[in-house]
């Protein structure tokens, strides 16, 4: 899993009281991105309701065509297709970085 009771430094509180608990090994966020998310409580519900926004606004724009804006569990919610350069990924860039405030 991703928990890590061992270690303080991984803990972080959102606005809601909540603890979530990073592990370093996996590396999901910089030192810096904990800094940043540390001093701004709150921050995680808006950047995962805007992540979530850019998903739906992207399955819309693209619900009758072959790419369809797929998306996957895990570690890479679009998958492969993020490091290609094509106009798909540009969408989802687009998309995602208007969504998310």
């Amino acid at each position: 899993g991703i928990v890590n009771v061992a270690s303080s430094t991984n803990l972080l509180t959102d606005s809601k009281s909540l603890q979530l608990v990073l592990e370093p090994s996996l590396q999901l966020l910089s030192r810096k991105q904990r800094r940043l998310i540390r001093q701004n409580p709150g921050i995680l519900h808006s950047v995962s309701g805007g992540l979530q926004s850019a998903v739906r606004e992207c399955k819309w724009q693209f619900r009758n065509r072959r790419w369809n804006c797929p998306t996957a569990s895990g570690p890479h919610l679009f998958g492969k297709i993020v490091n290609r350069g094509c106009r798909e990924t540009a969408i989802i860039f687009a998309i995602t970085s208007a969504g998310v405030p």
